[in-house]
């Protein structure tokens, strides 16, 4: 069984995470990003592929199946545009 079929790939866990402390507005960040692991905290110049977030880098289940050691950095990047309904005060 292939991770498209085991999660929805578009926004996998997009309900609420704590119910009794839900917020007006709520905005999921799970999905697909960029990612790139290095032993530098700057920014990278390239990012390495996808991985599919809330998953682990280690998981099947986000794409890369990479171990991430304690001297290494996993950095994320993602465009999105915040919906005009969404409260952020």
């Amino acid at each position: 069984m292939s991770r498209e079929e085991t999660v929805e790939f578009n926004m996998p866990l997009s309900e609420y995470p704590r119910p009794q402390f839900r917020r007006e507005s709520y905005f999921c960040l799970n999905g697909e990003w960029d990612y790139a692991i290095s032993k530098s905290l700057e920014k990278p110049l390239s990012y390495k592929g996808k991985i599919l977030v809330p998953y682990s880098p280690e998981s099947k289940l986000s794409g890369v199946g990479e171990q991430v050691f304690a001297d290494d950095y996993l950095h994320y990047r993602r465009f999105f545009t915040m919906p005009p309904s969404f409260n952020r005060g």
